[in-house]
């Protein structure tokens, strides 16, 4: 499997949850200027799930989701 293919993958199997989780993760020890760049570049990412979503409410959670951590400081 090449490396595009497995990002690919990730991107199936991502909820919003798991998503957060792995945010809230890689913010563990960083510094807070650290924490807000990581915070926003994920915001980003999630506005991108937005359109890879199925249904409504799944594209709720991910607006939601991106409007939260583009906020978050």
């Amino acid at each position: 499997m090449t490396d595009k293919e497995r990002i690919m993958a990730s991107y199936d199997e991502a909820t919003p949850d798991s998503f957060l989780k792995e945010v809230m993760y890689s913010c563990e020890g960083c510094t807070k200027g650290e924490k807000v760049t990581i915070r926003k570049n994920a915001a980003v990412e999630a506005r991108d799930m937005i359109m890879l979503a199925d249904d409504g409410y799944d594209r709720t959670a991910w607006k939601r989701l991106a409007y939260n951590l583009n906020r978050s400081k």
